[in-house]
């Protein structure tokens, strides 16, 4: 189950005095109360170094409201993401509609900000949300794919283990109005799956690049139908993850396996390979692996059944 973390952020409020009366008050009450969730608190720049002396980071995390875009140099009044880690801070809040709005946060500008405040240890809390004009037009959907895939979705799965998704509607910030547990589940229910699915696809395409750039220790091993075939078969699994209709079209044009020749029973799994697994532009003589065992399906035998290109 996945735990429950409520965050509040003091905006731009309270003085320096003022902010840090506020966190020992909570820090006190929840220190004493246990709350049976996460709490964050999110506060402007100059509060963080103070709070974080004695805020106990155990019971209540400690958060930046924002972070810049570029690592480091001549952009004044930017806080980089390093600088905020350097305060004592947890997370960062990115992506709020504030941010989007006053100050035109492209998805570009926030892939960057998320980029870098992973690269320093610090937990994104990723905010989306839609308008009250696209909730009425019932695009909401649509509003946070975007917000999602253009800053977010590039992500590993173990970077995004470091994200928070918090679905703030634009219409729900400052007027009174709040989203339904309702809503907010609708949303969420919809952009998981599409996670799962681009994750899923991620990892077929790593298998298949990665295969692809390793250096080849033979020229009849980088170019033989055996090797094709093999990478053929990876390419149907990403698709099928994909569409189903494509991952059949792609079956049907895919080498059989008929077509791959079957080792002599009694070779070994390394060592000479046999003539046919040669490629004909190589000189007259065995080729070697080393210490690097063939794939599996060079080391079966003719009675051995071969994977199917279904598989």
């Amino acid at each position: 189950m996945r735990k429950k973390i409520v965050a509040g952020n003091w905006k731009m409020n309270m003085t320096l005095q003022e902010g840090i009366a506020l966190a020992k008050e909570l820090n006190e009450t929840l220190t004493a109360e246990k709350p049976n969730c996460g709490v964050v608190i999110c506060t402007p720049f100059i509060h963080l170094a103070s709070i974080a002396q004695f805020l106990d980071q155990d019971i209540i995390g400690l958060g930046a409201e924002n972070c810049a875009d570029k690592e480091k140099g001549a952009f004044t009044g930017e806080v980089s993401a390093a600088m905020v880690k350097s305060t004592g801070a947890q997370y960062v809040i990115l992506g709020h509609s504030e941010r989007r709005e006053y100050y035109a946060e492209t998805p570009e500008i926030l892939k960057e900000k998320v980029k870098l405040a992973l690269q320093n240890g610090l937990k994104v809390i990723f905010c989306i949300g839609e308008s009250k004009e696209e909730r009425v037009a019932n695009k909401q959907n649509e509003v946070v794919k975007a917000e999602l895939e253009g800053s977010v979705f590039n992500l590993t799965a173990e970077e995004f283990a470091n994200i928070i998704i918090a679905y703030e509607p634009i219409w729900a910030i400052g007027t009174g109005l709040t989203a339904t547990a309702d809503q907010a589940e609708e949303i969420h229910a919809y952009f998981h799956p599409l996670w799962r699915q681009l994750q899923a696809q991620q990892r077929s395409r790593a298998v298949c690049q990665a295969r692809h750039r390793r250096r080849p220790h033979r020229r009849g091993l980088a170019q033989g139908s055996r090797l094709q075939g093999h990478h053929r078969r990876l390419e149907i699994k990403a698709t099928a993850a994909a569409s189903p209709d494509a991952a059949r079209q792609s079956t049907m044009a895919a080498p059989p396996d008929a077509a791959i020749t079957p080792r002599p029973a009694g070779r070994p799994a390394c060592g000479p390979l046999h003539p046919s697994n040669t490629h004909p532009n190589d000189e007259k003589k065995h080729r070697y692996i080393g210490s690097h065992p063939l794939p599996r399906h060079h080391r079966l035998g003719p009675d051995v059944p071969r994977p199917s290109a279904e598989r």
